[in-house]
Order: C-alpha cells, then sequence, then structure tokens
C-alpha cells in the first residue's frame, strides 16, 4: 500500500443507459465548495472558477460542462480511505472526544462524508512488526485453522470497523489481505523471502476457508464487510520484510472460482470479490479473471502505480464489459 486516501469510481452499464432509465439534473453552471488546511473553510460553498476576465478571471481553469445525456459517462459511487492497523494505532491513541470528532470529520456530512473505506486483512506494509495473519500457528500447518485468531489486532481493526458503521450504517467496507498465512505458502513463510512467494495449491481450500472465518470474525465484532479482493497488489513480489504474495491471474481465477467464491456463497455470504487490485500496466489480468471467474467477480479494481499511466485501460476494460464496475482502490 502507498497511501492512505483512495477514489473509489465504478462504471456500470447502468450508468451509461439510455436517457429514458435515468434523469439528469439541469445545471446553469458550476459548483465549487473549498477547503483549507487551517480548516477555516470546511466544504464552503465558493465561486465557481471562470474563463476570462473579471471575477475569478486570475483563474487557470478551463471549464466545460456536458451535462446532457451524450456527456454522462459514468457514475462516481463513492470516496473514502484506507483502513490499516496504523490507522487504528493513531485513532485508538486520541482520547475518546478526539476520537469521536475525527470519525465525525472524516463520514458525515459535518466533514469529508467517505461513504466507502478498504481495510487491510491482517498486515500490510502499514502494519508495525512482527508481520502476522489470523492464522500464524507458530509456522506449523493448520489445515484445519483450528488457531484461527484475529489476535489483538484484528480484534481491534474489527472494532474500530464496527464504530464506523455507528456512524455511518451505509458505508461500504472492502477487505483486501496483502498475504495468505505463511504456512499455505510455498515458501512457508509470511515475509522476507520472495522465493515460492504464491500459494500452496494444496492449500486452497484452506486459503478459501481463511476469508470465511475472517468474515465470521468480523461480522461477530459488529464490522460486516460489503466486497473482497482476495489478493492486494498480486504481481508484486518483493521480498526483504515485506508482506506480499504473487498470485498470477490463472490462479486468481481458479482460486476464485473453484474456491474462494463457493466457500462464501456455502456459508452465506453474498458479497462480490473484485478482481486484481493492482496497476494499470497489466490490463489483461482482470479481464481473465473476469472471464473465468464472474460467477463471483463484479468489479475490477485498480492503482495507479505503473511508470506509464493509461487511463484508456478503464475505457477498454467497461466497452468489453459494461456491467462490471471499475474501482481506484488505492491511489496517491
Amino acid at each position: 500500500m502507498h497511501a492512505s486516501f483512495l477514489t473509489l469510481l465504478a462504471a456500470s452499464q447502468a450508468a451509461l443507459a439510455a436517457p429514458s432509465t435515468f434523469t439528469l439534473k439541469d445545471r446553469a453552471s458550476a459548483a465549487a465548495y473549498v477547503t483549507t488546511s487551517d480548516l477555516s473553510h470546511k466544504l464552503s460553498p465558493a465561486a465557481a472558477p471562470v474563463q476570462g476576465n473579471g471575477t475569478g478571471g486570475s483563474s487557470t481553469w478551463s471549464l466545460s460542462i456536458d451535462d446532457t445525456a451524450s456527456g454522462h459517462k459514468q457514475t462516481i459511487i463513492g470516496f473514502g480511505g484506507s483502513v490499516t492497523d496504523a490507522t487504528v494505532t493513531v485513532m485508538n491513541a486520541l482520547s475518546a472526544d478526539k476520537r469521536t470528532q475525527l470519525i465525525k470529520e472524516l463520514l458525515t456530512q459535518a466533514g469529508a462524508d467517505f461513504s466507502f473505506l478498504r481495510h487491510t486483512i491482517a498486515a500490510s506494509d502499514l502494519s508495525a512488526p512482527p508481520a502476522y495473519s489470523y492464522d500464524d500457528s507458530n509456522s506449523q500447518a493448520d489445515p484445519n485453522l483450528a488457531n484461527f485468531n484475529l489476535g489483538d489486532r484484528g480484534t481491534a481493526m474489527a472494532k474500530m470497523l464496527a464504530t464506523f458503521r455507528t456512524v455511518k450504517s451505509g458505508l461500504t467496507i472492502l477487505g483486501s489481505p496483502w498475504s495468505a498465512p505463511g504456512w499455505m505458502k510455498l515458501n512457508r513463510v509470511l515475509t522476507g523471502n520472495a522465493n515460492n512467494n504464491q500459494l500452496d495449491p494444496n492449500y486452497y481450500s484452506q486459503y478459501a476457508q481463511y476469508f470465511v472465518k475472517y468474515l465470521q470474525a468480523f461480522k461477530a465484532n459488529g464490522a460486516t464487510i460489503d466486497a473482497l479482493t482476495i489478493q492486494n497488489e498480486p504481481l508484486n513480489n518483493q521480498g526483504n520484510g515485506h508482506v506480499t504474495m504473487y498470485q498470477s491471474a490463472d490462479e486468481a481465477t481458479k482460486v476464485t472460482q473453484q474456491y474462494v467464491g463457493p466457500a462464501l456463497r456455502a456459508a452465506g455470504f453474498n458479497l462480490p470479490i473484485w478482481a486484481y487490485d493492482h496497476n494499470t500496466d497489466v490490463p489483461s489480468y482482470p479481464r481473465t479473471v473476469v472471464n473465468g471467474a464472474g460467477t463471483y467477480v463484479n468489479a475490477a479494481a485498480w492503482h495507479c502505480y505503473a511508470s506509464n499511466l493509461d487511463w484508456t485501460v478503464l475505457t477498454s476494460f467497461h466497452n468489453d464489459y459494461p456491467s462490471k464496475h471499475q474501482y481506484m482502490t488505492e491511489c496517491w
């Protein structure tokens, strides 16, 4: 993970439907809102930038609004942020009053009014050492997941998300893991070794049940999860102490379609899975997953860290899969 804020955008068939299927609001001019670093203005109405001389004429903006059916491209579902172990630690270090105020400023119309959150499933690169999963088992295999346990940090995460839900019940929460437990991987370690840093096929079923137990444990703590990616940045295979796990598109397809998807449904969880969760420079990856696991996958998740950003990738994906959403799940 590179940042703690994200923008989530969903492009769906409904968003691009014929004019008769939605109503556009007439607007003669743009509206602008301003937030300043000293908080003297917090989403305060302001004069919109204009082109030419006169009031606001010093603006470098050139604004053109096409508020018509032909100009309506996609629907912005919402904006939000990431909740990592670092987030939870910092927020829990605040006094109760300050924490309540911060949550209000993040999640309500008195502040940013976030509607989406992406949280880390166990350790990420924004976790204090040691790295951990929800079933470490002292590095010993635990095929029945008898030692599954959120631990202190997982429980704190679940309780924080539950608190957020009490403030905003309509919040959408995405869960993303940085790695499977070390004993489930071919290299048998959670961090530190890029060789064979991928799931052991013998533990595909256990990985699926790991997600089930995670969802059950979070729900028991009042934190329901709305969507999953089965691996953050699956093409990031760096070692050197980083929490990562490599997962090819073909493997992600198989794990999603044959293991994770069916296991979630069997346990009563009908939440969607979002494919990929990585950069735009390998656009074939989410296509492969959608083609092979479309029963359970309803969206592609993108990051913005590719060396050569090409946003036409999202347009092409939408044109070929108009019923699938797209989300920018990590970007700074």
